[in-house]
């Protein structure tokens, strides 16, 4: 035989030599002695147990112990070779066991060391699942020995795709976003405790199914409104007043407030909602002034207004008993027409100071307002003042004035009408779909509309606004009718209580005050004092 051929055989029994050692050796690696247990899992009647089995054998013995005990105990005899599962549904919730299984033929048992470490955790179940403006809230009934749960939902009933969150405490209780439009999603959850550097699960629950809803179209309330491309307030865009947004179900929750999807002119975008508000208004300006004697209602008129623009889902409604801001419960939003919008915010804010303070139901009747009832406090009745007519003049406007417009043009009649807020701007209730927005007076629709402005605030009484502290009782003057059910709660009776002193008659012997009780309750009444006591 030649040196070359030699060199080939030799060769050739190494590596027969070599593939019979890898074989021998995987094949010891990868024994598992016939009876000895392979796996545990939690299972809803309790922990599931398996083995490999050996059909040659008559049975199989299953031992349990705590963990912190050294002593096993046999407590189940499963007879037949060909059986590989057992579930002990004797274990208790929240604790930590071993399991070892092994084989026996008649009188001979085949014992083994293989064992299996597990927290017995029962299965919960998905307690509720609820709407919660854009996204889903799902609720597990709870369990006071899991660290956490598991969460996983999908569109497919069979969780072919999926996601999962995690939740720690002893309830699943979690909002789910970033869930897509019209889409019908499959729930189910699990438990888990965590031990020796490993997580032990629970049984699933049984899932249950909601159903998104469908995209659903925002107006923009006010028209400095801003949408971005993208979560980081990149890429701003302007949305123009009165536009309409198609607003999508995918959101992104973060402490300080929460991205929505939107669609605007066909392309996607997002939208930065404060905490609280799912009104489209992401900017706006504030209205901040120093009030003297003759403007002190001004603030609270501006903040009353802009608090209804931001705060309250509105409608235009003109039938509903004057629109005056009573709930549609057909619609769950707020009806205002434009001047019940004015009545309200400027009524609401003089009910403070003069509780008979009332304004006229139309726009027509506004517009020709020369006096105000006010049989409360102070004098009869205020006039109404022409601030400027014809064209805007900013230096004579302050915030609380009406400006009254003719939005229709063709017959020089006042139509609709709105509160000045400053800064050029004005709030008012407008269109089928809007409700109470706040909108630039620049705009060309309304700069050509504006017919007058007129200021309705009082001035004749006389002012002060400033807290006292009572040296003894004060006592509701006798001559004053205050409506009330119950007179005895515009009475200030603790001595020492601070009020705050709101307004004086011309001859300073009947005030107006504020004062709240222990309880936190707001009053308001006429109180008479001597003259000295009322400065």
């Amino acid at each position: 035989m030649s040196s070359a051929k030699k060199r080939i055989s030799v060769l050739i029994a190494t590596l027969v030599m070599m593939i019979v050692l890898c074989v021998g050796a995987t094949t010891v690696l990868a024994a598992t002695p016939a009876g000895a247990i392979t796996s545990v899992s939690n299972t809803s009647s309790g922990v599931k147990i398996s083995w490999k089995k050996d059909s040659s054998k008559s049975g199989y013995y299953i031992y349990r112990k705590s963990t912190s005990s050294s002593t096993w105990s046999k407590i189940k005899t499963v007879k037949g070779g060909k059986n590989s599962t057992w579930t002990d549904t004797g274990a208790a919730n929240g604790k930590k066991y071993d399991y070892k299984t092994c084989a026996y033929k008649g009188s001979k048992k085949y014992t083994n060391s293989v064992k299996k470490t597990i927290y017995r955790l029962k299965t919960p179940s998905v307690y509720s699942l609820s709407y919660s403006g854009d996204n889903i809230r799902i609720k597990s009934t709870s369990n006071s020995a899991a660290g956490g749960f598991q969460i996983k939902y999908s569109t497919s009933s069979t969780y072919s795709s999926y996601k999962t969150v995690i939740v720690y405490g002893q309830q699943a209780n979690k909002v789910l976003t970033n869930l897509s439009c019209s889409k019908k999603y499959y729930f189910k959850v699990r438990a888990f405790k965590t031990g020796d550097d490993k997580r032990y699960y629970s049984g699933y629950s049984g899932s249950k199914t909601y159903t998104t809803k469908a995209p659903y179209s925002r107006y923009a309330k006010h028209y400095e409104t801003y949408i971005y491309t993208d979560t980081k307030k990149n890429g701003k865009t302007l949305v123009a007043y009165n536009d309409k947004v198609v607003m999508y179900q995918d959101v992104y929750v973060y402490s300080s407030g929460t991205w929505k999807k939107c669609k605007y002119n066909n392309k996607f975008y997002y939208v930065w909602l404060e905490p609280g508000n799912d009104k489209f208004m992401t900017s706006r300006n504030k209205y901040e002034y120093t009030n003297d004697s003759n403007t002190i209602y001004q603030q609270e008129v501006v903040d009353e207004a802009v608090r209804i623009v931001t705060q309250w889902d509105t409608e235009y409604d003109y039938k509903r008993a004057y629109s005056d801001g009573t709930v549609n419960h057909k619609t769950g939003k707020r009806p205002f027409d434009c001047s019940g919008f004015i009545r309200y915010v400027i009524n609401g804010v003089m009910q403070n100071y003069n509780r008979t303070y009332v304004l006229p139901n139309n726009t027509e009747e506004l517009y020709k307002l020369g006096t105000i009832a006010n049989t409360g406090f102070g004098d009869a009745e205020i006039k109404a003042s022409t601030v400027c007519t014809g064209s805007y003049d900013f230096t004579k406007l302050k915030p609380g004035d009406l400006i009254m417009l003719d939005m229709d043009g063709n017959d020089d009649k006042c139509d609709h009408v709105g509160i000045y807020l400053g800064k050029r701007e004005i709030a008012h209730s407008v269109g089928t779909f809007n409700g109470v927005v706040i909108s630039p007076m620049t705009d060309a629709k309304f700069k050509n509309a504006f017919m007058k402005a007129i200021r309705v605030l009082p001035t004749k009484v006389k002012l002060i606004n400033k807290q006292m502290t009572t040296t003894g009782w004060l006592t509701m003057h006798p001559d004053i009718s205050c409506p009330s059910d119950d007179p005895d709660a515009y009475v200030v009776k603790a001595t020492g209580s601070t009020v705050t002193l709101i307004s004086t008659t011309a001859n300073n012997k009947v005030g107006y005050v504020r004062y709240y009780d222990e309880a936190g309750n707001k009053h308001l009444g006429y109180v008479y004092k001597p003259l000295s006591k009322l400065e």
